[in-house]
């Protein structure tokens, strides 16, 4: 697997490098032999260090996990420890529900365009637009997953994100989960004639 270490406002030194590199691998080799890439950021914020861990373990399934301490060594522990339990989590669904394919391999998805929107509406760029339309501050393609809910949950889960939108594996119509204020999931799942 492929690793890239990054620091903010900060020099991270070879040994760190080093470390991060050999654990971040170890760790996640443990769990998925085939993982594409690992990204680690530390980020030094006046006397507090933080870690941010992103392992792309399959096409379309990615692990993040995030920590802070007093000092980047910690950090690092702090947050590999959490992707560890949330591969392992992860992985002991995969047998449980014996599926034979990964997630993402699973046919049937389709693609969508996200837009990322300008945050401040009265901002000089977004006063700037007279259609009165929010600015669109990029523009990606994304897929769509076929997904079962309890699938898209454990993606939801394992990305760190707040929603997952996905095609239902069982009914084929777009749906989505989301996490509640009160931390519990949300299921939007729209009538067959909507």
């Amino acid at each position: 697997m492929e690793i890239t270490v990054t620091g903010r406002n900060m020099d991270v030194g070879d040994a760190l490098t080093q470390r991060i590199e050999t654990e971040f691998d170890e760790s996640v080799s443990r769990y998925f032999d085939n993982a594409i890439e690992g990204h680690a950021t530390l980020t030094r914020q006046q006397k507090r260090f933080t870690a941010s861990l992103r392992a792309h373990i399959a096409r379309g399934t990615n692990v993040e996990s995030t920590a802070s301490a007093g000092d980047a060594h910690a950090a690092f522990d702090a947050a590999l420890e959490r992707m560890a339990k949330q591969l392992r989590r992860y992985k002991r669904k995969l047998v449980a529900t014996h599926h034979h394919t990964p997630p993402a391999e699973i046919g049937g998805g389709s693609h969508a365009v996200d837009y990322v929107l300008e945050d401040d509406p009265d901002s000089a760029e977004a006063q700037h637009d007279e259609g009165g339309d929010p600015v669109i501050v990029a523009e990606t393609t994304m897929a769509i997953p076929r997904l079962s809910v309890s699938g898209a949950v454990m993606r939801m889960d394992l990305s760190g994100r707040s929603a997952v939108f996905f095609r239902h594996a069982g009914s084929g119509r777009l749906n989505a989960v989301y996490r509640r204020d009160d931390g519990n999931v949300g299921w939007v799942d729209p009538p067959e004639d909507a």
